[in-house]
């Protein structure tokens, strides 16, 4: 039987060979289809299905792209957004991941860290921080990511505080749907919900009319949001966002009627923007507890899935089909995996890199009660005040461990035999042919 370090170290080593597997995947697209070398255009693809009969009035060119700029109409809810193409973008001229762990010239530190579940890491080295296309940032950033939103939601929405509502928007596809375009056409809808009627009912205050008096911003803190992507054979790209709305208090039963709303104010929203409308099951929105919370209200001992897993579980997420999977299939073959993982990586060119976005007075909140939100590149490198440091590697030993895709198991000969036999391996290494390399 498998012991829980067995389990841990095959998790490590498939991270290990999903990383270089993924830098090699995307070197060859990156030398083979140079025309792909010019960045997405900032407009949103106006057709991703068959065409209907009444064209939305609300779409200004109907049959053409919808080109973005501050003369738009459109404009003014989706410039400087979240996961904008026309904000903060990754424009590098390569995919990140491709130049992760590489030398910084100096000296490589090697640290455990029981931020990294007390395992031996890299430290000096570049990291690339891409939480979209690198296994091994990834899973940094996550770890980081979970500690980070347990705090924000224990001081904002744990027990005695406010409250918290987590919110799932998801949109109708189909296997012939590009991502790059769902994606767009998806946060584009999201804007055109919180830039109409119902978007203003969520963050104005309560009036004294009749149609003023269901608004919740008067109790409405702010938001916290992160995209997931998964992907099936049958269906094709299923993009969603997950989002954690904050309230100061528990929402009064005469005002949840905007609840009741939401479905079909993101139907509509879809529709602008030339998506399907969606059912009833295109929003999901259900009260948010953390485990305490669960334990103590409904007494189900089974539960370990809090907020902070449901918002920054992303890749890791077992039942589902999503990037790692995909490369994982594509290291055994699987050409279909391989090409849905390169388009995957391109089309996430066109949003923002950051995994989550705080919105709302919530960023206020955070940085007063003295909590954090860290940007991705941040938690990828942040090392924790209990790290302990294990050794050094010069920079020609370290090239020499990248030349033979050594990473992984020089960090295991460092935990289990120590640094200096760890050492001597990558001495050993200059005498072998590097077509002998572990990851080929």
């Amino acid at each position: 039987m498998l012991s829980d370090l067995d389990i841990g170290d095959a998790r490590v080593s498939l991270r290990w060979m999903l990383f270089h597997h993924a830098r090699d995947v995307l070197r060859q697209y990156w030398e083979w289809r140079p025309e792909y070398m010019d960045w997405p255009q900032p407009y949103a693809s106006p057709v991703t299905h068959e065409l209907i009969d009444r064209v939305p009035p609300t779409l200004s060119f109907p049959c053409g792209p919808v080109y973005l700029n501050a003369k738009s109409k459109r404009s003014a809810a989706v410039r400087g957004r979240d996961f904008s193409p026309v904000g903060a973008v990754d424009r590098e001229s390569v995919f990140r991941v491709m130049n992760c762990h590489g030398s910084l010239g100096g000296e490589v530190e090697v640290w455990r860290d029981i931020r990294n579940q007390g395992r031996a890491l890299y430290h000096g080295v570049i990291k690339c921080g891409d939480y979209w296309r690198c296994p091994i940032c990834s899973h940094r950033i996550t770890m980081g990511r979970r500690a980070e939103i347990s705090d924000i939601y224990n001081q904002v929405a744990g027990p005695g505080q406010g409250v918290a509502y987590l919110v799932t928007f998801t949109v109708p596809h189909h296997r012939s749907d590009r991502l790059e375009d769902l994606l767009r056409q998806m946060l584009y809808a999201r804007d055109r919900l919180a830039d109409g009627a119902w978007g203003k009912s969520l963050t104005r205050p309560a009036g004294k009319t009749a149609k003023t008096s269901y608004r919740l911003g008067d109790i409405y803190i702010g938001r916290m949001r992160t995209l997931e992507i998964t992907w099936s054979s049958a269906n094709g790209w299923h993009p969603h966002l997950h989002e954690m709305w904050v309230f100061d208090r528990e929402v009064p039963h005469d005002r949840r009627g905007l609840f009741d709303r939401l479905p079909e104010a993101w139907a509509d929203a879809c529709e602008d923007w030339w998506l399907r409308r969606p059912g009833a099951n295109g929003v999901d929105l259900r009260r948010m507890y953390s485990n305490s919370e669960y334990l103590s209200k409904f007494g189900a001992e089974t539960r370990s899935w809090g907020p902070e897993y449901e918002l920054a579980a992303g890749h890791g997420k077992t039942r589902t089909v999503g990037p790692w999977t995909l490369l994982e299939n594509s290291l055994y073959g699987d050409e279909v995996s391989r090409l849905a993982f390169v388009e995957y990586a391109h089309a996430l060119k066109s949003v923002s890199p950051s995994s989550v976005h705080v919105g709302g007075r919530l960023a206020y909140a955070i940085k007063q009660l003295g909590l954090t939100a860290s940007d991705d590149m941040h938690l990828s490198a942040r090392l924790g005040s209990d790290a302990e440091l294990l050794g050094t590697l010069s920079s020609a030993e370290f090239r020499l461990l990248a030349q033979h895709k050594g990473y992984e198991m020089f960090l295991r000969l460092v935990e289990s035999a120590g640094h200096e036999s760890a050492l001597d391996w990558v001495r050993g290494l200059s005498s072998r042919d590097p077509s002998s390399r572990l990851f080929v």
